[in-house]
């Protein structure tokens, strides 16, 4: 079933694409006219064969597209920034490990 993602790069959405409509051939819940989707409302959409073409070309061949990708990379530069030593989340579940250690082994501190 395709759903909507939010993946790094067009690249690794559309694999995902092919695994879920490999995945929806092997289980039969495939549609004749294409596959369902849910939208952002919640509510089940048909999303068709064509649907899906026109967005990867307008994401791999489009200057959209090729901005979706730079702020993709950017995002992801900035989460490994932050899990790396010395980076806000790293420090931030430091700081959470440390208290609670404290809670538990308070007089081992």
């Amino acid at each position: 079933m395709y759903r909507e993602h939010k993946h790094g790069s067009s690249n690794s959405s559309l694999a995902g694409a092919f695994r879920s409509a490999k995945k929806c051939r092997a289980n039969n819940k495939c549609t004749e006219n294409g596959s369902g989707s849910t939208g952002l409302g919640g509510r089940e959409e048909l999303v068709s064969p064509a649907m899906v073409e026109k967005a990867v070309r307008r994401l791999m061949d489009s200057a959209e597209g090729e901005e979706i990708r730079k702020r993709a990379a950017e995002l992801g530069d900035a989460v490994k920034q932050s899990v790396m030593e010395g980076g806000a989340i790293r420090e931030e579940m430091d700081s959470f490990i440390a208290h609670i250690t404290r809670q538990i082994f308070p007089s081992q501190i």
